[in-house]
């Protein structure tokens, strides 16, 4: 399809008159009648204005290719930003979570050291160091959610890498 039948379909489609289009360009009547007739084109700056009026691109505007086809083209490009945007959204999920994981088992190692432990169990078993700090103040199910959380963020992260490495 020609830009001159382009022009006229998507002015008659938006129920806009000639008047009323060359209004919105900043030309005259006759021009817009010139471009819808084939006679003359229009500048590539009012171009842009049809595509942004009209909400097509330019490719549809000057290309010989269907609206279906630039309709295809535009999901494409979107879906891609969606999926860039997820994959972001991902990593920075990921990375909190091993940030998370990293920092609780930090703390529980510096107070494993700030509040050392030595106790003698029942059975005449010695807890001290990191092992003994953990049972005796009762936190190893907290240890081990943490040491968890940040396998998973690690593992999130990785994945997401090998995701993005295999797109390009």
């Amino acid at each position: 399809m020609k830009l001159f039948v382009k022009i006229q379909q998507l002015r008659k489609q938006n129920g806009m008159s000639q008047e009323k289009l060359a209004q919105l360009l900043g030309v005259s009547r006759q021009s817009v009648s010139k471009w819808e007739s084939g006679q003359s084109l229009p500048e590539i700056d009012k171009i842009i204005q049809l595509s942004n009026i009209f909400e097509v691109t330019t490719d549809y505007l000057l290309k010989d290719v269907s609206e279906e086809k630039c309709i295809d083209i535009l999901r494409k490009e979107k879906e891609k930003e969606v999926l860039s945007h997820h994959t972001s959204l991902m990593f920075k999920v990921g990375f909190t979570m091993f940030s998370v994981g990293v920092v609780a088992i930090a703390v529980f190692w510096i107070l494993s050291i700030v509040y050392p432990t030595y106790r003698v169990t029942w059975e005449g078993t010695l807890l001290t160091g990191f092992s003994g700090f953990l049972i005796v103040h009762e936190v190893t199910p907290v240890f081990v959610f943490f040491c968890i959380l940040g396998t998973i963020g690690l593992g999130t992260i990785i994945f997401e890498k090998k995701k993005e490495k295999v797109k390009v």
